[in-house]
Parts: structure tokens; C-alpha cells; sequence
């Protein structure tokens, strides 16, 4: 058995649901199949004319090592299930020629020079997939537009002789910013915003910030179960935990059948592997438990954490997110009640997008949120970003063609 996985502070991005497979067309099944939950989040599947082939859309985060590794993960594993017959790649032109690799005899090799050019961010997560992928079948073929690739390239060079000074120039606009902030907010918006910028930072939890988030404004739903399954987590024994499960297992195999066992460790090796999420695999236990008349209340510390596990996986990010988003600026907007408050917290808001936008860090969200705010009062002291600001009008270009 696999040892017990902790969701932890990354709690909405590691829920991972199995159980939409159950409630597709036949034509999506080999594809939400092949997706291996300990590498993927499917968040959206829409069944579409059936009478086309469908897409896997998978989002990208350029120079996020994790986040390549998954993605060349989820398209190996599409791949050598002959679940999908081409893969488009960003930022590339025309028809990939991975023959001369493949022909390469030593295939291990191979994927082991693969693996270290994708651990150091040399190659992409679609790369690595083509070069260790051996099904010839599967074409990868570059989907950009080249002259508005250029284009975006050119505005990213363009920026970068200026971002020490531009940098230099939103740092002091912060300490300004933050000295007004401490002089003419009240105590307790000053704490909030304290806490919320430390939260965009990185420097403070997700649930540190919700609690006090939570404070603050009406609640919503999903941040509700986001800090119940927190508290839940808090609470595990992992070790108790362990325990009890060998007992219930133990005592489970006892009462089936031969081929109950042996879809029972089938089952169980599916997860190890990655193929099928925690939440599929203890929910499925846990049936299988009721039918066989074990009543894991005998086993509360398991029981509970079965319970944690679905209550992870019900949460989704972007569904969190965009409640977190309502949710601060209702608080905002509660403790915030003079135009001064107001101006200051917009224009921190501002400077610290502005120095995100340097990083290139923005989210679609953000760069919505930034332009928004450039275009207010909240904007006018940020010193000339257009270069900057060029790269993501750019970008949005290119996903739009």
C-alpha cells in the first residue's frame, strides 16, 4: 500500500478527481484515463460533437520545473496510451522530427538525458513527452503564429536593460506606499493588509489568510470546506492512521473472494502508480468496506481520514480563488470607509502587480486586475511599464490567434 498522502498547504491544487470518468461520453474515456491523477487536475470536460475529435487543453507555466514535470507526465502517459493522435505545442512552428532520437538504441538513455535537461528547465514538458514517447504515431507539431511569437519574444528582450532601474523605482514607491499606509489606516485594516500582502508574497499560508480573511467577510462555501479540511488535516495522526488502515485491509481481504482480492491490489497498484486519484481510491475502499459489513467507525482515525480526503478533492482552485478574490474585496471595501483608505490600498494594490509584472509573474487575473487599476489614480505614480505592460498585451495576442 502507498504511504498516506497529506494535501497540506497546496490543498486545492492537489485535488484530484477520478470520478468524472465515470459520467463521460465513450469517446472521452480512454482520454480521462490516460490522465494520471498524481500529475493532473481535470477541471472542466465538456462532451462537444461527438462527431469530432475531442482536445485536451493543459495549462502551462513557463520555468516551473513542477509544473513541466507534470505536464510531461499527463502527455507521455496520453501518449503511450494512443489516447490522443497529435499534440500542438506553443511556441514552436510546424511538425517536430524526433526521428533521429528514437532511433537512438538505448532507450533508458535516452530518457535519462531527457529527465536532466527537464530538472534544469532545458527542455519543455512537451519535449521531454516526444523524446521518450515511442509511439511514431503521435505527431507534435508547433501551433504558434511566428511573426506574433516574434513579436512577444521582442517585447520580453526589450524589457530587460530596464528592469533594474524600474524595480529600484517600484521599491521606493512600496516604502512610500507602506509609510502612508501605517500613518492613516486604521489598526485594523493596517494588520489585514500586513497580512494580505505577506500572503502575496508567499511569506504567509493560504490559511492563515483565510482565517482572517473569514473575519472580515461572509464566507463562502468553497473557503469554508478549504479551512474545514485544513482544521481536519491538522488533526491527523498519520501514523495512528496507518495503523488502523493495515487493520481494515487485514480484515477486509478476509472476506472476499479471489477475484475481489485481486481487484482489490489492482486497485490499489493504480494508485501507487498515479493512475487514479486519493479521493477515487478511499471511496471506492470505503464501499467496498460497507458491502463487506466492516464498519469503519470501529477504525475513527482512518474513518476521518477518509473523510478529509473527499472533502479535499470536492474543493476546486479556481473555484477557491475566485471566492478568495469576492471575499477580499468585501473586506476591503467593509474597513476601508474613507476615499484616503481607499486611494492607499489601490495604489499598494498597483505597485505590488507592477512588481510581479517585472517578474513576469502575472496570472491572467492579475494582468486583468493591473490593467484595471493603471487605468485609475491608483496607476498614475508607477513609473513607464510599457515595455513591460507590451509582453503581456503581446501574449494575449497570441492566444487569441
Amino acid at each position: 500500500m502507498q504511504q498516506l498522502p497529506s494535501i497540506g498547504a497546496a490543498l486545492p491544487a492537489a485535488a484530484k478527481s477520478g470520478s468524472a470518468v465515470h459520467a463521460v461520453p465513450d469517446g472521452l474515456r480512454s482520454i480521462l484515463t490516460s490522465i494520471p491523477a498524481s500529475a493532473a487536475v481535470i477541471q472542466e470536460v465538456n462532451a462537444g460533437d461527438p462527431s469530432r475529435s475531442p482536445v485536451v487543453i493543459i495549462q502551462d507555466v513557463h520555468l516551473n520545473a513542477e509544473a513541466q514535470a507534470n505536464i510531461a507526465a499527463t502527455l507521455k502517459s496520453l501518449v503511450d496510451g494512443r489516447a490522443v493522435s497529435a499534440v500542438g505545442v506553443e511556441g514552436a512552428f510546424g511538425a517536430f522530427d524526433f526521428n533521429q532520437i528514437h532511433a537512438f538504441s538505448d532507450a533508458r538513455l535516452t530518457e535519462i538525458a531527457a529527465r536532466a535537461f527537464l530538472d534544469e528547465s532545458l527542455l519543455s514538458g512537451a519535449s521531454f513527452a516526444g523524446v521518450v514517447a515511442r509511439d511514431a504515431k503521435t505527431k507534435f507539431i508547433g501551433v504558434d503564429e511566428p511573426a506574433a511569437y516574434r513579436a512577444n519574444v521582442a517585447a520580453y528582450l526589450a524589457s530587460r536593460p530596464l528592469v533594474e532601474t524600474r524595480a529600484a523605482a517600484i521599491k521606493d514607491l512600496r516604502g512610500t506606499l507602506n509609510a502612508r499606509k501605517e500613518a492613516r489606516l486604521t489598526p485594523d485594516l493596517l494588520a489585514f493588509d500586513r497580512l494580505r500582502d505577506a500572503f502575496r508574497d508567499g511569506s504567509a499560508p493560504l490559511s492563515v489568510y483565510l482565517k482572517a480573511l473569514a473575519s472580515h467577510a461572509e464566507p463562502e462555501f468553497v473557503v469554508e470546506r478549504f479551512l474545514a479540511a485544513h482544521d481536519m488535516e491538522s488533526r491527523i495522526d498519520f501514523d495512528r492512521v496507518s495503523q488502523e488502515r493495515r487493520a481494515v485491509i487485514e480484515k477486509l481481504v478476509m472476506k472476499l473472494s479471489e477475484a475481489e482480492v485481486n481487484d482489490l491490489f489492482q486497485t490499489s497498484a493504480a494508485y501507487r502508480l498515479g493512475q487514479i486519484s486519493y479521493a477515487s481510491y478511499y471511496e471506492g475502499l470505503r464501499a467496498l468496506c460497507a458491502r463487506k459489513g466492516i464498519d469503519l467507525r470501529a477504525t475513527p482515525a482512518f474513518d476521518e481520514y477518509i473523510q478529509y480526503v473527499l472533502l479535499a478533492d470536492s474543493i476546486r482552485a479556481d473555484e477557491l480563488f475566485a471566492a478568495i478574490d469576492r471575499m477580499d474585496k468585501a473586506a476591503i471595501a467593509s474597513m476601508a470607509t474613507s476615499d484616503e483608505a481607499k486611494a492607499l490600498i489601490d495604489s499598494s494594490d498597483a505597485a505590488g502587480l507592477a512588481a510581479k509584472l517585472l517578474r513576469f509573474e502575472l496570472t491572467p487575473a492579475d494582468w486583468s486586475r493591473y490593467s484595471d487599476l493603471k487605468a485609475t489614480p491608483a496607476g498614475a505614480a508607477l513609473p513607464d511599464l510599457s515595455t513591460f505592460e507590451s509582453f503581456y498585451t503581446r501574449a494575449a495576442e497570441r492566444s487569441r490567434i
